[in-house]
């Protein structure tokens, strides 16, 4: 199945990242009667190579295929493969051309493509039926009327409809950097993020671990104490203030454990304030500091007052 068939269209000329990859800025389509001699050699005096020669001299690329194709049997392929590369689509209008089987097939393709039509006549003969709609808003280029002026008017058409097919390019080529830039930043965000993410479990679990040594240390200390008599004044409730600071120290690591659980949402969402958990962090590292030093001291102060069995 070919590009010439009816409601099909396959892109095969596009690059990784989804863009057509023009190789010229103009497919000529024509009729080989307009352009060679009867055995076939190139007519240099015909319509055709007046055009080419126009193109050279404006350094205007293009595809026409000067070795009759049509004749292979891979030559759709060949014409659509050069049609997808092409930025204009050149259509000579002829008696010819517009009586060719594979003129209908070749500027739908270009139509299908989105691809700019200029049409050039080279006589008054009246377009094909079958690709009169979609050439009828076209503004054609009238050698007949124009003569030898007509070359300059489709050289500055094709200059203009290039133009804006490059400038489409550019467009294309930095949104679609933009876009790369972006994911690239999700994608570095998001493993920073796993990064933060992992680092603050392992900071919790210690912490986590710390405070259950310390209740233990406590429970025990308390037990020695009550098992030995000891009292000092304030001490026993300073001993409770402890243990009640302790528990809170306990159940806000217990929450910020459940903070980290959400963490993976928040990655998804990318819509986190690391900052904040970390002074969240950095406050509870200072509180546990305090508490500890204060429980220390009063380890201390039991120690000197009283001697366990």
């Amino acid at each position: 199945m070919s590009c010439f068939s009816k409601n099909v269209l396959y892109l095969q000329t596009v690059n990784p990242k989804g863009m057509r990859l023009y190789k010229h800025d103009v497919f000529i389509s024509y009729s080989r009667a307009d352009f060679t001699f009867a055995d076939e050699t190139i007519n240099p005096d015909s319509i055709v190579s007046k055009v080419l020669a126009a193109l050279d001299k404006a350094n205007i690329s293009y595809w026409i295929d000067k070795e009759g194709i049509y004749s292979g049997k891979e030559f759709q392929e060949v014409i659509c493969t050069a049609i997808e590369e092409a930025r204009v689509f050149l259509f000579m209008s002829s008696e010819h051309s517009n009586a060719s089987k594979y003129t209908p097939g070749e500027i739908q393709y270009a139509v299908d493509l989105n691809t700019e039509i200029v049409p050039f006549r080279v006589d008054n003969t009246l377009y094909n039926k079958k690709i009169a709609i979609s050439l009828a808003p076209k503004d054609r280029i009238d050698y007949p009327k124009l003569g030898d002026k007509a070359f300059d008017i489709l050289v500055e058409s094709l200059h203009k409809h290039i133009g804006e097919v490059k400038e489409q390019e550019a467009e294309e080529r930095k949104l679609r950097e933009e876009q790369q830039q972006a994911a690239k930043q999700k994608k570095e965000e998001e493993r920073r993020l796993r990064e933060l993410k992992i680092k603050l479990t392992a900071k919790i679990e210690d912490k986590q671990g710390q405070i259950d040594r310390l209740v233990k240390e406590k429970r025990a200390l308390l037990d020695k104490m009550r098992e030995a008599g000891f009292e000092v004044p304030t001490a026993p409730d300073r001993i409770m203030e402890l243990e009640d600071a302790l528990v809170k120290l306990e159940e806000e690591s217990n929450k910020l454990k459940q903070d980290v659980c959400s963490l993976n949402e928040l990655i998804r969402k990318q819509n986190i304030d690391a900052a904040a958990l970390k002074t969240q962090i950095n406050f509870l590292q200072s509180k546990k500091n305090k508490i500890e030093k204060e429980y220390n001291d009063l380890k201390k102060q039991k120690t000197t007052r009283t001697e366990f069995p």
